[in-house]
């Protein structure tokens, strides 16, 4: 008796939670750090660790701070100076010393257009999750759904 207690008991217990419903769905809420290392923002920009220290010699702009140990932590304002230089060398076309002249002369400008550029992608990757949860927009209201949520002022 005792081995088929053991035996059944896992069952009973698999089958309780199949079936129970779950009243509301667990969502991790998004934790946004402050201070990122060096081997992150080279893996969120795709770039390598050396570029990031180079580019740091370069440009007076970008100076991430540093911990007690020497390692570099950088803020999103540090990432948004690498993805303005980066954006600069890579898109543009610019050499180190010409990206420099630009980001000393038209920094807010340069900064201005980026922000506006990333922005409208961001908007693009919303609205591509908008059409692929809602479908196509094939679905429309029924011609009764339409009048009754039409308003017209009477006079």
């Amino acid at each position: 008796m005792g081995k088929h207690a053991v035996e059944s008991l896992p069952v009973t217990i698999y089958v309780k939670y199949i079936y129970l419903p779950c009243p509301m769905p667990y969502k991790e809420k998004d934790i946004e750090k402050i201070y990122y290392t060096i081997g992150e923002v080279a893996e969120m920009l795709q770039l390598s660790p050396s570029v990031l220290r180079y580019w740091e010699k370069e440009f007076s702009h970008l100076h991430p701070r540093k911990n007690h140990k020497g390692d570099r932590l950088y803020t999103h304002a540090d990432i948004d100076k690498i993805k303005l230089i980066q954006h600069l060398l890579r898109d543009c076309g610019y050499t180190v010393e010409g990206a420099r002249q630009q980001l000393h002369l038209r920094l807010t400008e340069q900064e201005r257009k980026w922000k506006t550029i990333e922005s409208l992608q961001r908007l693009r990757q919303f609205l591509v999750q908008l059409r692929d949860t809602f479908g196509d927009g094939s679905r429309y209201t029924s011609a009764d759904e339409q009048t009754e949520n039409t308003h017209t002022p009477s006079e």
